[in-house]
């Protein structure tokens, strides 16, 4: 009995342009975000041990509110759901007028 050939994942390269096209920007504001965070720290951390653990804890308090508070609408399929039904209205009556 032999063995099932190994199987290589398929990577559409070609998306790869499409796919960083779309995400730039939150990468960019991510970064952004991660920079602020450490200047904060940095303009606060000459006044005392403190100031940099309320301005480190007032981060990750902010950080966790902000991403459990996001978190339900990524990828929830019904937050699409009226551009999807808008899309199909349009195109019915697109079809309809030919």
């Amino acid at each position: 009995m032999t063995a099932a050939p190994e199987r290589k994942p398929h990577i559409a390269w070609s998306l790869l342009p499409v796919v960083f096209g779309l995400a730039w920007p939150t990468m960019l504001e991510q970064l952004m975000q991660t920079a602020v965070q450490y200047i904060d720290t940095a303009m606060v951390g000459s006044l005392g041990t403190r100031a940099t653990a309320a301005v480190g804890s007032a981060t990750t308090v902010k950080w966790l509110g902000g991403h459990t508070g996001s978190a339900p609408a990524v990828g929830r399929p019904a937050a699409a759901q009226p551009v999807a039904l808008l899309g199909r209205a349009a195109g019915r009556r697109g079809a309809g007028a030919e």
